[in-house]
């Protein structure tokens, strides 16, 4: 591929006057200036940076008045100018009348190729309900800054794809199609712009009025005539597998298909050159107002210099497996059966207790005997020597605990695991090791207050035992196919069994090097609360990529969170201090990497201040980086041809490598973590790559290592073979929420053995 030349998604919006007059006014608080805008919003375009309100008339005569008159230099001001270049650019296109859904960004619906509509002539026999489904492309537009060399700030118009997915049909024509509502969401049918679309869920529907069990602001009741279902994928799926039945999977493989052809990247690529060609045909000049005007250049691409490199290549992640770094491989699993992991289990003999229905003893005890010896029937097998090999364990047990499935008809499954986990805790003085949980496929789909998995999932983690879990249909794959799901298998359990598989390469020029993943998880009861309480989750690795350990805040208010997270950091960066041996004067790099930051909450700050126990006794380098895929930013590589499968297909074309790093901002990082390889069928969308932010506040500033370091980082997912989208620092902690938040609908669940027992534990694998 070329490493010279990334084009992006957005197009230059270009501003040739050297100044333009507006309205400023002081505005210190931000409150006072969004309540401001409101109010002004038909006739002002208002704009706030740094405590000082910048306006402009959205009409010739507005009836009320801001500010005072002042004239401002384009260069010196360019935010305000790009988000004012948006804003007229949506007023242009709103005299289209499309479908608005947001204003800031603009982000609007699609009128033509609905696709479910384009699939249903596909499918053998469907309700007429079905029609009142609907998959349409979304489009956004949003002006944002580029610098990809110092100096050379630019605006660029940025277009992003993808579906919105909406049911039209009556609440009571689908309760008459036999669907069970109580518990779904709905929405306004007709929201404004910006207005808030959820109201809350479903308890029973009385005539023409939605009764709800939750809803924002107390509501109550709502009329059946101004709602609709939520559009969410998971609403799509609950309705359609009852309307399809037998068609739903036939269903799925056509919209997937259907999806490429509209979200691609060759689709994609084609409707940021149509949209561009569209805006310079239709709107060449774009009036600012005050003497300005805009308008829309070439394609945004991002070019090295001989005097600056803006697009470069990260060296290949290479798995370590051992402390000093000579036990090495391109590749986990390979580096793993020839060395072994990096760091020994907590055991080298573990009991891992395995749970199951006797109604699945046969496929579980097989299952059992592959994950011990090995899959040896198949020609060139992957998995051929078993746990004990790989692991380096010396008989590890596997003692078998079932319960009786048929014949229990009083006692409700979540209670036959229940007491199942009762049986494996009280078998021995000390409790297994950790748990394998067998899960026949039709409980699956549960909801988590009744889904048996999580319910002995709470019981076992509840007494420092970490589980694994099982479903019928991976028991019954073919060895052909269970060889691999044994692979990624031994690596999250050794994971859970405070072990480590593997480690990646790191800059060993500093006494001791950690990184410190911040995250959150809201543990109120409803969507709808408004009184939420949160959780702080820190994660914590060796420069390499070692876990240490995680840590769970005690429950707070959104207001509490601060503090709490000052408490809990200090805390953490004194335990590792201690833990890792740091000396008087030694040299340590403590980077941080925090994704989505609670709004109004400044975390880099607060993490700053608690440097300042530590800089007492050791030299600290300080790095605090945001890592995000939720940006406006795609990359194409106009010289990937992608891959050929066995079949001829080609994936991946226009995908830049893995590995390619794009400077668009003095303190910002694209990083590609999804290469051809990666990318998972022809005509996928083309992955986003990851958003790499420093903060002002950091004193360590090589940007190309931090942006590597976020590289290497997707590598260490214990999860899977497969680097991940999100370096574990951020994906670990998007896990534990997850979990969390399952787990908190299980009767009796704490939190407590998550900060003792299992800290060292990846039990959220």
């Amino acid at each position: 591929m070329s490493r010279n030349i990334i084009e992006l998604n957005g197009v230059h919006v270009l501003i040739p006057a050297p100044t333009i007059d507006v309205h400023r006014a002081d505005m210190p608080n931000s409150k006072a200036f969004s309540e401001l805008r409101a109010d002004l919003e038909s006739e002002w375009f208002l704009y706030l940076r740094q405590g000082v309100a910048y306006g402009m008339p959205r009409v010739a005569t507005p009836s009320r008045r801001f500010g005072a008159p002042c004239q401002l230099r384009c260069e010196a001001h360019p935010q305000f100018l790009a988000a004012l270049a948006l804003d007229r650019i949506r007023q242009k296109l709103e005299q289209l009348r499309p479908q608005v859904l947001r204003r800031r960004p603009f982000l609007f619906v699609g009128q033509k190729d609905e696709l479910v509509q384009a699939i249903r002539g596909r499918l053998r026999s469907v309700p007429p309900i079905l029609d009142r489904f609907k998959i349409r492309r979304r489009f956004q537009l949003n002006t944002k800054l580029i610098e990809p060399r110092e100096g050379a700030t630019s605006i660029g118009l940025f277009m992003s794809l993808g579906t919105r997915w909406d049911i039209e049909a009556p609440l009571d024509s689908l309760a008459r199609a036999g669907i069970e509502l109580q518990g779904l969401a709905v929405v306004r049918r007709s929201p404004e712009p910006d207005e808030r679309r959820l109201l809350g869920r479903i308890a029973r529907i009385d005539g023409r009025t939605v009764q709800l069990t939750e809803g924002y602001d107390g509501l109550g009741e709502v009329s059946l005539d101004v709602v609709w279902l939520e559009g969410s994928r998971a609403a799509f799926a609950f309705c359609l597998r009852s309307l399809l039945a037998s068609e739903y999977d036939q269903f799925e493989t056509e919209r997937r298909l259907a999806e490429s052809e509209f979200l691609g990247a060759a689709a994609f690529d084609q409707w940021i050159e149509t949209m561009a060609k569209f805006l310079r045909e239709r709107f060449p000049r774009i009036d600012l107002g005050g003497g300005a005007s805009a308008e829309i250049g070439d394609r945004v691409a991002l070019t090295n210099t001989p005097e600056h490199r803006c697009v470069t290549a990260a060296r290949p992640v290479e798995y370590c497996f051992d402390r000093a770094r000579t036990k090495r491989s391109a590749l986990p699993w390979p580096g793993l059966q020839k060395f072994g992991p990096f760091g020994p289990l907590a055991r080298r003999t573990p009991r891992i207790a395995v749970l199951f229905p006797d109604v699945l003893q046969g496929p579980t005890e097989n299952f059992i005997e592959l994950l011990r010896q090995g899959v040896t029937s198949v020609e060139r097998s992957v998995y051929p020597s078993g746990i004990a090999r790989v692991l380096d364990l010396v008989n590890p047990q596997f003692p078998l605990y079932p319960f009786r499935w048929i014949g229990r008809t009083g006692v409700p499954i979540s209670e036959r695991y229940r007491l199942g986990v009762e049986t494996i805790l009280a078998d021995r003085s000390t409790p297994p090791d950790a748990a394998i949980v067998v899960i026949p496929d039709e409980c699956s789909r549960m909801r988590n207050a009744e889904n048996p998995y999580l319910h002995a999932k709470a019981a076992l983690l509840m007494a420092g035992v970490p589980v694994q879990s099982v479903k019928e249909s991976t028991l019954r794959q073919r060895p052909s196919s269970l060889q691999y799901t044994l692979q990624n298998f031994v690596v999250a359990l050794a994971a859970k069994l405070h072990g480590i598989p593997w480690t990646v390469e790191q800059d060993l020029t500093v006494s001791d090097e950690i990184v410190i993943g911040l995250g959150s998880c809201s543990v109120s009861g409803s969507r709808f609360d408004r009184s939420e309480r949160f959780v702080g989750i820190t994660t914590v690795f060796r420069g390499d990529g070692s876990y240490i350990l995680s840590n769970l805040s005690d429950a707070c208010s959104y207001e509490e969170y601060p503090q709490r997270l000052r408490q809990t950091t200090t805390t953490i960066l004194e335990e590792v201090r201690h833990r890792n041996g740091w000396q008087h004067g030694d040299t340590v790099r403590i980077i941080v990497h925090a994704f989505k930051p609670l709004r109004d909450v400044e975390a880099a700050d607060v993490i700053a201040d608690c440097m300042k126990a530590v800089r007492s006794e050791q030299q600290v380098q300080f790095a605090f980086v945001t890592v995000s895929h939720d940006h406006e930013f795609t990359a194409f590589d106009r010289d990937q041809r992608g891959l050929s499968n066995s079949r001829g297909a080609v994936k991946g074309v226009l995908v830049p490598d893995r590995g390619v790093i794009v400077e668009i901002g003095r303190n910002t990082r694209l990083v590609n973590v999804t290469g051809p390889s990666l990318t998972k069928r022809p005509g996928a969308p083309i992955p986003r790559p990851i958003l790499v932010s420093l903060h002002p506040r950091s004193d360590y500033g090589d940007r190309h290592y931090l942006a590597e370091q976020v590289l290497r980082f997707t590598s260490l997912s214990w999860r899977s073979l497969l680097p991940s989208r999100e370096p574990v620092t951020i994906s670990y902690s998007e896990m534990i929420a997850r979990e969390l938040t399952r787990l908190r609908e299980i009767p009796g669940w704490n939190i407590e053995k998550l900060n003792s027992s299992l800290r060292t534990s990846c039990w959220f694998l």
